[in-house]
């Protein structure tokens, strides 16, 4: 029986590190131009996906219904102001990249990556239908997804374009995009 135990976590931790190492493997791709500074702000969505499910997952394993529905309401705020403070205008610039690269993107690239901006703004944006906690897990399941699929296959369509390229001075950077760090202190 403890062999089984130990290979059920070896292989726990094994498609942890995995996903971890999935989710980041996007670093190793070269960008250029506006992409650069977009895809190095993508990390910051990506700690806050990760600081969501913790709050979904710690909420589900506390007994007391007040403590667990307090950790959920801090988790929304948190992520409802990460929304207004960084991606609200990180998606913009993305959509005027799109803009100028138009005909060259692949339509059902871009019909996906128009798709998940707007859901992720219904679900970070401000009030929703969906009960809180599941409204978390589905904003960190998207916004883990939509950054894998950018990094993957969206963004070197967009960088293959020459404008975009050279796009730097045509997109303004997000608000504290210098020092990330900035946007949460």
């Amino acid at each position: 029986m403890g062999i089984g135990v130990e290979n059920d976590e070896a292989m726990s931790y094994s498609r942890q590190t995995t996903q971890f190492s999935t989710l980041l493997s996007f670093a190793d791709m070269p960008r250029t131009g506006a992409l650069l500074s977009l895809s190095r702000e993508h990390h910051i969505s990506l700690v806050m996906a990760r600081n969501a499910r913790r709050a979904v997952d710690t909420s589900e394993s506390k007994g007391n219904t007040l403590d667990r529905s307090a950790a959920v309401a801090s988790a929304v705020a948190a992520m409802e102001a990460h929304w207004h403070t960084f991606m609200a205008a990180h998606v913009e610039q993305e959509e005027r990249l799109i803009k100028i690269a138009g005909d060259m993107l692949e339509p059902e690239s871009v019909a996906r990556v128009l798709a998940e901006h707007a859901e992720l703004q219904t679900l970070a944006g401000g009030p929703s239908v969906l009960e809180p906690a599941m409204r978390l897990r589905r904003f960190a399941d998207l916004i883990s997804a939509h950054i894998r699929y950018e990094e993957r296959t969206f963004f070197p369509q967009l960088q293959s374009h020459p404008c975009v390229a050279d796009a730097d001075a045509q997109v303004k950077p997000a608000a504290n995009s210098d020092n990330p760090k900035k946007r949460f202190a």
